[in-house]
């Protein structure tokens, strides 16, 4: 997540130096071009993925390779024997497509037929669609606040970064709700106080402080909301919910 915040302070920094929006676009594009080649080499596919479609021989070499790269070497064949079922580690020949997941899978309909999934999914989408109206409707005040729109690129970004940081260690510290409670408690206040002042016509930068305020929240309400769509839902349904 803070990847975007520092995508959009890299853009606002080579927008100050490239006003022109269509040289700013074809620079941005040729650098990130080879880097973008180059992410099918140099990113294996999701151990977790490769395991859950029975393609664990490959998700073992994988978890190896990582192993690898982090300076702690593990064999394959000792990957094998934690995520290898018991009759595949006796049939080494076998091709392991054969051997079917034990239960049923999930799919996405169970977002709405499984009672547990379905009360999750419905939370974290309202939480989700709630924190990306609040996001998206106070970046339109955000364009006087500073003399271009490369700085301000900058300065959210600054702060959304900051703001994602703290969100971090409050992971780590406290949890996922007490967070979560907390950033939306003061994204609606600030939201409040970015009404009252538009509509009394208070100054301008009362309104914007409050926007980067919520704006900075949002980016800390959709980490949390990340973090509880990866742990909540089935593999096979992740992406879907997420």
């Amino acid at each position: 997540m803070l990847c975007y915040p520092l995508g959009a302070m890299g853009v606002g920094g080579v927008g100050y130096l490239i006003p022109r929006w269509r040289h700013l676009q074809m620079f941005v594009a040729l650098v990130c071009a080879p880097v973008l080649i180059l992410f099918i080499w140099l990113v294996p596919e999701s151990s977790r993925w490769l395991a859950f479609t029975g393609k664990r021989e490959k998700a073992a070499a994988v978890l190896s390779l990582i192993a690898t790269r982090n300076g702690h070497p593990v064999p394959t064949a000792q990957i094998q024997q934690y995520i290898l079922p018991k009759r595949q580690r006796t049939e080494s020949g076998k091709s392991i497509k054969s051997i079917a997941l034990p239960g049923s899978e999930p799919t996405a309909r169970d977002l709405i037929t499984n009672p547990i999934i379905r009360t999750f999914f419905i939370a974290i989408a309202f939480a989700w669609t709630a924190s990306t109206f609040m996001y998206s409707g106070v970046s339109y005040n955000l364009d006087g606040l500073f003399p271009s729109t490369p700085i301000t690129l900058v300065v959210c970004g600054s702060l959304e970064a900051t703001f994602l940081i703290l969100t971090y260690f409050l992971l780590r510290k406290v949890g996922r709700k007490l967070p979560l409670f907390m950033f939306f408690i003061v994204s609606f206040i600030g939201s409040a106080i970015a009404i009252f002042a538009l509509t009394f016509n208070a100054p301008s930068l009362l309104v914007s402080v409050a926007s980067l305020l919520c704006r900075s929240c949002g980016a800390g309400i959709s980490m949390i909301l990340m973090s509880f769509s990866v742990e909540l839902f089935p593999m096979a349904i992740k992406n879907v919910s997420i």
